[in-house]
């Protein structure tokens, strides 16, 4: 009888182990910090904001707006890019010139101060 209480003694003191480190890993597992329950709130409106953002732009894809067209803008831009290269080709040529300009008065400056070296 010594024995079988001694032996039942043992098993509990195992049991009562074995449940307070079962205890106490599940603490550490469930509680969340406190930045990743802030994260998780976060990436939850974020979600929200999300599907709420989608939600508008499919009802603003339904509307119809006849009054606007997107022809003028074409044409606006085609005129403007036009003038852009006139003024590009104007202002490369000016800049042609005075690099002519310049290189025929460097030619000349150089050609006197060979008259003046025999």
């Amino acid at each position: 009888m010594f024995l079988s209480q001694k032996y039942l003694q043992i098993v509990t003191f195992i049991g009562i182990m074995c449940f307070a480190c079962l205890a106490a890993s599940e603490n550490t597992q469930n509680e969340r910090s406190v930045a990743e329950a802030q994260l998780m709130h976060d990436k939850g409106k974020t979600i929200e904001e999300i599907s709420r953002q989608r939600w508008l732009q499919g009802l603003l894809g339904s509307v119809h707006n006849p009054g606007r067209r997107n022809v003028p803008l074409i044409k606006n831009f085609r005129r403007d890019l036009r003038r852009l290269n006139e003024e590009q080709q104007r202002f490369s040529s000016i800049r042609n010139i005075r690099n002519l300009q310049y290189k025929q008065a460097i030619l000349a400056h150089n050609k006197n101060l060979m008259e003046r070296d025999p």
